[in-house]
C-alpha cells in the first residue's frame, strides 16, 4: 500500500490545480468584458503593465458589484518610494508595483488592495499574435474589443503557461477565489476615471476623487 496515496495529488488533480491557477489570467481579460459571471467576496487587486497607459485598482464590493478605477501612468503623483513627485511610468512597475500601489492608495484614499498582479502584455500579445500598438487604451470600447480578441485566441496551451504572462503575489486560495468569478451570479462592473488637466508637459489630477465612466 502506498502511504502517500492520500497525501500526494494524482496527475488529474495536479492538472486541475494548474488550470485553476491559470484562470487568473482570464480574470484580467474578463475585467473588460460584460456581462461577467461571478460570485464574490470582498476582495481587491492592483493590476499594472508596462504596456498599458494606466494601472487598475479593482475592488469587489459584494457578490453583485465590482468597481474598477483607472489611474493614468503619466499623471504626476506623490510617489511613496521617492522623495519628490513623479509619474508611475517612471517606475519599474514589475519591481516597484508595491510602491505604485501604495502611492495610488495613499493619494486617492483607496482601501489597500489584498493582492497585486503584473501583466506581461507584450509577451501575451506576441504569442497570441494580437498586436496592441494601435489600440486606443483610453477608449473603453477599444479596450473591451482588444481583450475580447485576446480571449478568443486563448487556449489551454497558453493557460498552462500563465506564469510567463503574469507575476502576482496571490496564494492558491486567492487563485481559487478568482476562479469562482466564472460561476454564480452576474456581477455589475462600474468603471471610474480621474479628472485631469494638462499643464505644459505635465498631466495633473484636478482632484483626488474618481468619476464614474459609463459603459456604452
Amino acid at each position: 500500500m502506498n502511504r502517500f496515496s492520500n497525501a500526494y495529488p494524482s496527475n488529474k488533480e495536479v492538472y486541475m490545480m494548474r488550470i485553476k491557477k491559470s484562470l487568473l489570467l482570464l480574470l484580467l481579460l474578463f475585467t473588460f468584458l460584460l456581462p461577467l459571471q461571478a460570485k464574490q467576496e470582498n476582495k481587491s487587486i492592483f493590476i499594472a503593465s508596462k504596456q498599458l497607459p494606466f494601472v487598475l485598482h479593482v475592488q469587489t464590493k459584494n457578490d453583485k458589484q465590482m468597481e474598477i478605477r483607472f489611474i493614468p501612468t503619466d499623471m504626476l503623483l506623490p510617489i511613496r518610494c521617492q522623495n519628490e513627485p513623479s509619474t508611475l511610468k517612471q517606475l519599474n512597475l514589475l519591481e516597484d508595483i508595491a510602491c505604485a500601489r501604495n502611492s495610488v492608495e495613499a493619494f486617492f484614499s483607496l482601501p489597500t488592495c489584498d493582492n497585486t498582479l503584473y501583466l506581461h502584455l507584450d509577451r501575451l500579445a506576441k504569442d497570441l499574435k494580437v498586436p496592441y500598438q494601435n489600440v486606443d487604451f483610453y477608449n473603453l470600447k477599444d479596450i473591451t474589443s482588444y481583450f475580447s480578441k485576446l480571449l478568443k485566441k486563448m487556449n489551454i496551451k497558453f493557460l498552462l503557461r500563465y506564469n510567463s504572462y503574469v507575476d502576482s503575489d496571490l496564494s492558491l486560495s486567492n487563485y481559487y477565489h478568482y476562479y469562482k468569478l466564472f460561476k454564480g451570479k452576474k456581477i455589475k462592473l462600474t468603471y471610474f476615471y480621474v479628472n485631469q488637466i494638462q499643464l505644459d508637459d505635465l498631466t495633473l489630477p484636478m482632484e483626488a476623487t474618481f468619476q464614474p465612466l459609463k459603459h456604452k
